[in-house]
């Protein structure tokens, strides 16, 4: 992916730094990567690697005190500006979605799911409230719920964790966005529902060819869904290639040590 050419994404040289703290930390050290329309990257490192932190930094949305000190983001073809957040607002929900790892965590437990649902649709499009309701249940049908007024009428805390990513990834899919984040979407679930959330994003992705930057820990869950893989340890690129390349003859001893805990775990369950 070395060629810019093309790219619905095109992240140059990302570099994250920690504010207020002497010599300002390097937390992502050069990061680039891209993504062209209906292709998925998984980003695949250890706990504190700097995959999210670099997923945020697409949406501008890094927590205080962390500040994005290096780099260019180019989305379509057009440079994304911190200034203001006015390009960034632009993208939030409307051409990029992303579905975060803990899903009951990510939606508020004070408000029904339907009313947290109007409010993504109503910042992303302008709909009446009769073709919002329509929509709604269109998308809740489609991520494999049958009685859909009903989830619209229930609180976060009255999901399955299984549940609960169903209807962010509906609401990820609510303003037919060109690229979807999933940050670790399928961390929280048991074996049996993380298989089904997969074939579920497979199949939304054939449908909606939305480009998915999958970020993950696990190399069996990127080896699944993406064809090609970047490894980052503690924010510094380690390698880049397709995925089964990775996990057959990694040339990294850090991927290396990956690629193994992916036999294990499949030894484990044969």
């Amino acid at each position: 992916m070395s060629d810019t050419g093309g790219r619905l994404l095109d992240v140059q040289n990302l570099t994250l730094q920690l504010d207020g703290v002497k010599g300002k930390p390097v937390l992502v050290n050069q990061l680039s990567f891209g993504l062209k329309a209906g292709e998925t990257l998984g980003l695949v490192g250890e706990s504190g690697s700097g995959k999210t932190l670099s997923a945020l930094a697409l949406l501008g949305l890094l927590p205080n005190g962390i500040l994005r000190t290096g780099g260019s983001i180019k989305f379509a073809g057009k440079t994304v500006s911190e200034k203001g957040n006015v390009d960034f607002r632009q993208l939030r929900g409307r051409s990029i979605s992303m579905i975060f790892q803990h899903p009951k965590a990510a939606l508020n437990p004070t408000f029904t799911i339907a009313t947290q649902f109007k409010d993504i649709i109503k910042a992303a499009r302008k709909m009446p409230a009769a073709a919002i309701a329509k929509h709604m249940m269109t998308l809740l049908d489609r991520v494999g719920f049958e009685d859909t007024q009903r989830i619209l009428s229930l609180y976060p805390h009255q999901l399955s964790g299984g549940m609960a990513q169903r209807v962010m990834i509906a609401m990820a899919l609510s303003s037919q966005p060109q690229l979807i984040i999933g940050d670790e979407p399928t961390s929280s679930l048991d074996v049996v529902t993380e298989i089904a959330i997969c074939e579920l994003i497979e199949e939304l992705q054939r449908e909606y060819q939305f480009a998915l930057l999958l970020i993950s820990h696990d190399l069996r869950l990127i080896a699944r869904l993406a064809k090609e893989a970047l490894v980052i340890r503690g924010g510094n690129f380690i390698e880049q290639g397709p995925t089964a390349q990775l996990l057959q003859s990694p040339a990294h001893p850090y991927t290396k040590q990956l690629a193994k805990s992916v036999f294990r775990l499949q030894n484990n369950y044969e």
